[in-house]
C-alpha cells in the first residue's frame, strides 16, 4: 500500500538579469535575429515526499535595437552580401545593457520578485496477488489513486502472465497489460501564479529607461476545469532464455497515451486564456534486449553483479511542446515556421524528437561487511534529430510567410552527435532491527562532467547552446521498515 503524501512547493522569482546579444545576417532575403530558447523554467515536478523546495528563476525577455544604418552592398563575383555600419553606438559608462560601438538593448520585460505557494496531496493504494497453475503463473493487480487538484479517481489495472516452457526455468514466455496514470500536475497550478510583468523601453543608448505596467500575462493563465487524468495503456510480450550461465531477455512494449494534456487559446471577456484539454495522444514502441548472469560473481569481500542491454524506441505525439514558450508573452512566439510552413503556435506539431538507440552496462558491487553497495552505469545514446530555432521578421520575400508580416520562430532540424554517460550510486544500509534499516545513498550523475549539447538556438557558430546538466550530487536518507 502506498501512503498518502502532501507537499508544498515554493517558487521564488527575483530581478536577476538574462541578456543575449544578437548577430545580424540575411536569410531568405530576411533579416535574421538569433533567438534564445535556452531559457528554461522549472516544471515543478516534485518528488513523492514531504518537502519544501525553492527554485530560483530569473526571467527577462529582451528586444534588441541596432543603432546602425545598414548599407548592404553586393559583390557580384562572389554573390555575398556585406553590411557596413554608418554610425556607431556610444554607451554610457557602466551600462551593462549596451555594447560600445555595436548595439544596445532597447526594450526589456521585468518579472518582479514573487513567491508562489501551493499544496498538493495524493492518495494511492496498490493490491497484487500471484497465482500458479503448473507452469503457468498469473499476477493480477490494481492501483487506485486520487489527488486534491483534479479530484479524479484513477483506477489502473495491472496484469502479468508467464509460462515456463520446459518446467526448468530455462525458457520462459511472458506478457502483460498495464495502465499508468500521470503523476502530479502541480506545475500547471504554480504557473498561473506568475501573472504580470513590467515593460521598459528607451529610444537610444543614452536615454533613460521608461517603465510601464504591470501587464497581465496571457500565456500563464490556465483553465483546467473538468480535466481527466492523462494515462498510458501498455502491452508487452517477451521471452527469457537461459544461455549458458546467463539469461537473455527479449521484450517488446507498445504504449498508447490517452487524454494527454494539450493546449488551445480562448478569449473570455477580453482576457486570453490557455485552455487545457484532453485531446493529446501519444504512441510508442520499444524493443529491448538485456543480458544478465544467473548468479553474481563472488570474491573475497563480496559479490559483483552485472547487466548489459540495448533498446530501440519509436515515439510519436499529437501534443505540441508548448512549455517552451509558457513564460513568454511575446508575439514572436505566436507564429512558427516548420518545414517551410507557417503555423500558429497552438497548431504546431510536437518538437521533441526521440533518442531511438540506447545501450547500457550496469555493474553492482556489494560488500556485506561494510553494508555497502556501489552501482556503476555506463550509458550510450545514439545521435538523434533535434531542431534549432531563430526568430525572423516575415515579409513577402519568404514564401512561407504568405501575407503575414510579423515575427515568427523558424524551426530547422539538426542532427546531434552520439554521447556516453557514466553514473555512480552508493548505498549504505545498516540494520537497526529485525525488519528495519537505516539507509544513506549518494548519487553522482555525469561523473566526468561531460559536456553534451542538446539544443541550439540558431544556426550560427555563436548562437546560444543548451547542454545536459553537468555533474550532479544527490544525497538521500531513509528509514525502512
Amino acid at each position: 500500500m502506498e501512503k498518502a503524501f502532501s507537499m508544498q512547493t515554493t517558487f521564488d522569482f527575483d530581478w536577476k538579469k538574462l541578456k543575449y546579444w544578437i548577430a545580424v545576417s540575411m536569410c531568405h532575403g530576411l533579416v535574421l535575429f538569433i533567438a534564445f530558447t535556452s531559457l528554461r523554467v522549472p516544471s515543478a515536478d516534485v518528488q513523492k515526499k514531504s518537502a519544501t523546495q525553492s527554485i530560483k528563476v530569473s526571467l527577462i525577455s529582451l528586444e534588441k535595437k541596432i543603432e546602425q544604418q545598414l548599407e548592404p552592398s553586393v559583390d557580384s563575383l562572389e554573390k555575398q552580401q556585406k553590411q557596413s555600419p554608418a554610425t556607431a553606438t556610444v554607451c554610457t559608462t557602466g551600462d551593462e545593457w549596451c555594447l560600445d560601438g555595436e548595439q544596445y538593448v532597447g526594450s526589456r520585460f521585468l518579472y518582479p520578485a514573487k513567491t508562489i505557494n501551493d499544496d498538493y496531496t495524493n492518495y494511492a493504494i496498490y493490491l497484487q496477488d500471484s497465482m500458479t497453475w503448473g507452469r503457468l503463473e498469473l499476477t493480477p493487480g490494481v492501483r487506485v489513486s486520487m489527488d486534491d487538484f483534479l479530484g479524479n479517481l484513477n483506477i489502473a489495472p495491472r496484469f502479468a502472465i508467464s509460462y515456463d516452457v520446459f518446467g526448468d526455468r530455462s525458457s520462459r514466455i511472458f506478457a502483460g497489460a498495464n495502465r499508468y496514470y500521470a503523476g502530479n500536475i502541480l506545475a500547471y497550478k504554480l504557473r498561473d501564479g506568475i501573472g504580470e510583468r513590467y515593460s521598459q523601453t528607451r529610444s537610444s543608448a543614452s536615454a533613460n529607461w521608461v517603465t510601464t505596467g504591470p501587464t497581465t500575462l496571457t500565456a500563464n493563465r490556465y483553465t483546467m476545469s473538468e480535466l481527466d487524468t492523462p494515462f498510458s495503456d501498455e502491452l508487452n510480450i517477451g521471452i527469457a532464455q537461459r544461455v549458458w550461465d546467463t539469461i537473455w531477455t527479449l521484450k517488446y512494449v507498445h504504449r498508447n497515451g490517452r487524454d494527454q494534456f494539450s493546449r488551445t487559446s480562448e478569449t473570455i471577456e477580453g482576457v486570453t486564456y490557455r485552455v487545457m484539454d484532453n485531446s493529446g495522444r501519444t504512441k510508442g514502441e520499444t524493443v529491448s534486449l538485456t543480458i544478465e548472469p544467473i548468479s553474481p560473481f563472488k570474491f573475497k569481500y563480496g559479490t559483483v553483479d552485472w547487466e548489459i542491454g540495448a533498446n530501440y524506441s519509436n515515439n510519436k505525439s499529437s501534443s505540441n511542446n508548448w512549455n517552451t514558450a509558457a513564460y513568454d508573452d511575446n508575439p514572436t512566439y505566436s507564429k512558427v515556421i516548420y518545414k517551410d510552413e507557417l503555423l500558429d503556435l497552438d497548431d504546431a506539431p510536437a518538437w521533441d524528437f526521440g533518442t531511438p538507440w540506447n545501450a547500457f552496462l550496469r555493474i553492482d558491487t556489494t560488500i556485506p561487511k561494510w553494508h555497502l553497495n556501489w552501482t556503476q552505469r555506463l550509458g550510450y545514446t545514439a545521435g538523434y534529430r533535434g531542431y534549432t530555432t531563430s526568430t525572423i521578421a516575415c515579409s513577402s520575400s519568404y514564401s512561407a510567410c504568405g501575407d503575414y508580416t510579423g515575427s515568427a520562430t523558424l524551426y530547422e532540424e539538426k542532427q546531434y552527435d552520439d554521447y556516453f554517460s557514466y553514473d555512480w550510486r552508493f548505498n549504505w544500509s545498516y540494520p537497526v532491527g529485525k525488519y528495519q534499516s537505516l539507509a544513506v545513498s549518494l548519487d553522482v550523475l555525469n561523473v566526468f562532467d561531460t559536456t553534451i549539447e542538446t539544443a541550439k538556438s540558431g544556426t550560427t557558430s555563436t548562437a546560444p547552446v543548451s547542454y545536459k546538466t553537468g555533474r550532479q550530487f544527490w544525497l538521500g536518507l531513509s528509514y525502512n521498515w
